[in-house]
């Protein structure tokens, strides 16, 4: 599942596979790994490639609404 939403985040914003592994620091076999599922990102490569894509992880508690984002996280 996190491939099918790396690949979707690539795509939406316009980046070839080699050009946005460039710009997150990892190689592009790699990245191709990750989009196809045979290979996990760590959590920090995924909000690594959700930052560069200009988009944002954000958990949501179901109980009480509250956004958790990686940089609430840092405080723990």
């Amino acid at each position: 599942m996190i491939g099918k939403i790396i690949r979707f985040m690539r795509l939406k914003s316009g980046y070839k596979q080699e050009e946005l592994a460039g710009l997150v620091g990892v190689k592009q076999n790699s990245f191709s790994d990750y989009e196809r599922g045979s290979s996990t990102p760590s959590f920090e490569t995924v909000v690594r490639i959700a930052d560069v894509c200009d988009f944002e992880i954000v958990i949501i508690d179901k109980n009480s609404g509250e956004k958790i984002t990686p940089d609430n996280l840092i405080n723990l």
